[in-house]
């Protein structure tokens, strides 16, 4: 069974590393994200959205001052302007924002990691079958414990709350369950006469399965996580730049009704904006 598995964690050996070095984490991750997730299509369509309603910059620049009973429109067409900026600002900054979200570097070093840490177990698992023909019992302890410990790290290694490992710490834990399964499957065989039968074999097969299924686990938990978290994010944005722009839209709306009330139609000017009256000077006293 050990000599059968030996091509598929050669294989797995070579892409795990594969991964680390070359850099194939990134470019899997980005294509995953490009590809299968669409994040840039979802936060570019998002943000077109958001630049919809905002007023074309050309009709609010055709607005021109003038003066009703004495009191001039420049306050409120300047303030118009000055939301319509401040919500376009808020959409740049919401649109750079999600991008480098989702271009977090954890993702691709939690991957990384796992992957070292991958590649490590299965180039110690290429030398099991010469060593349980040479030490028997000894080893299979060893693999039952060591595949075990393997399995557990790479199921907490899936959970959100340890996507940031580094590789340091991947090559620390590989060599901290080594040297307790050594000491374990010397201990039993010293002092306890305890048969595990052919569980040994169960575990080693699941540790290399779980190898394998160590890049679709972070591909739907490391990233489908923060693009969850995305689209809650867009969805509560799109309520607050509906509500910036409803209230923006009303000042415009009511100044283009100050200027259809006031403005002269006779002078050809309504086509252009607004018409400026000024107040008549006032009168020296007598």
């Amino acid at each position: 069974m050990m000599n059968d598995l030996c091509s598929v964690i050669q294989l797995l050996a070579a892409l795990t590393i594969g991964f680390v070095i070359l850099g194939h984490t990134k470019l899997f991750i980005d294509t995953l994200k490009k590809n299968y997730f669409k994040v840039g299509q979802i936060i570019s369509e998002a943000c077109g959205d958001f630049r919809k309603r905002l007023i074309p910059e050309g009709l609010v620049e055709k607005l021109k001052p003038m003066v009703i009973n004495g009191k001039s429109t420049q306050g409120s067409i300047e303030k118009l302007k000055i939301d319509q900026e401040r919500i376009r600002k808020r959409i740049e900054d919401d649109e750079e924002k999600w991008t480098k979200g989702v271009n977090d570097t954890e993702l691709t070093r939690g991957l990384s990691s796992s992957c070292l840490f991958v590649f490590l177990v299965s180039v110690l698992l290429l030398f099991a079958p010469t060593a349980r023909t040479m030490y028997g019992t000894a080893v299979e302890l060893f693999l039952l414990l060591f595949c075990t410990l393997g399995i557990i790290y790479l199921i907490v290694g899936w959970i959100p709350l340890w996507e940031g490992q580094t590789l340091r710490q991947a090559v620390y834990w590989f060599l901290v369950f080594v040297v307790g399964s050594v000491v374990f499957s010397v201990a039993f065989s010293l002092l306890w006469n305890f048969d595990f039968g052919e569980l040994w074999k169960y575990m080693f097969v699941i540790v290399v399965l779980f190898g394998w299924l160590n890049f679709i686990a972070h591909a739907l938990i490391m990233i489908w996580r923060p693009m969850t978290k995305l689209k809650k994010e867009i969805a509560k944005e799109k309520k607050e730049i509906d509500r910036m722009c409803n209230e923006s839209n009303e000042d415009y709306s009511f100044l283009i009704r100050i200027r259809d009330d006031f403005s002269d139609g006779g002078d050809g000017d309504s086509g252009n904006g607004w018409r400026t009256i000024t107040p008549p000077p006032p009168t020296n006293p007598k």
